[in-house]
């Protein structure tokens, strides 16, 4: 599973009227994933042994890779903007991701394991190279609030959903990615 991380980007905002407006969003983060595997343990037990006894040992494996993420699409203030400071809105449109490996590796015990050199071998790499990275569409939606800080300040406050493929791995599909957040846009 994924651990939450940060998300930094560029947040553009181009008006259409003072309540709709087009958006182009562009957003970095490095993601961490943790989980956990089990190996079954053989050994020569001497003496008896309980019917179907399994010696199952559960161990850790991590991994991180990198995502840059653009989003266009179209925001609609809702309420009256010209005598509210705070309005709630709501958003959509298209995204593309761009994903790349990092890392992975597994703690048996004391040994750290780096499973990133199986796809590094001289003979594999053209088979497994292409699951490293990749490129995914999808949709997002959102919505929050808005507040006016001053003339030249706006804040968001916000949930983003996104609905998308991540192309990283074999047979990637489509999920759902989840984002809250802070906007500041300076109003030109």
């Amino acid at each position: 599973k994924y651990n939450p991380a940060f998300l930094i980007g560029l947040q553009m905002n181009f008006g259409i009227t003072k309540k709709d407006a087009l958006l182009f969003n562009i957003n970095a983060s490095k993601l961490k994933l943790s989980g956990n595997f089990t190996i079954v343990v053989t050994s020569s037990l001497i003496g008896p042994q309980q019917p179907g006894y399994e010696n199952i040992k559960t161990f850790s494996i991590t991994g991180g890779e990198q995502r840059l993420m653009f989003q266009l699409g179209y925001r609609r203030i809702l309420g009256d903007t010209e005598e509210s400071v705070m309005n709630f809105f709501i958003e959509g449109g298209a995204t593309v991701n761009m994903t790349k490996f990092l890392r992975n590796q597994v703690a048996i015990n004391n040994l750290q394991i780096d499973l990133s050199y199986y796809y590094t071998q001289p003979h594999y790499t053209t088979y497994h190279a292409k699951f490293l990275s990749g490129i995914g569409f999808g949709a997002f939606a959102g919505f929050g609030l808005d507040l006016r800080a001053n003339p030249k300040w706006t804040l968001q406050l916000l949930y983003n959903p996104t609905y998308e493929k991540i192309n990283i791995g074999e047979e990637p599909k489509l999920t759902l990615q989840h984002t809250i957040g802070l906007r500041a846009f300076y109003n030109l």
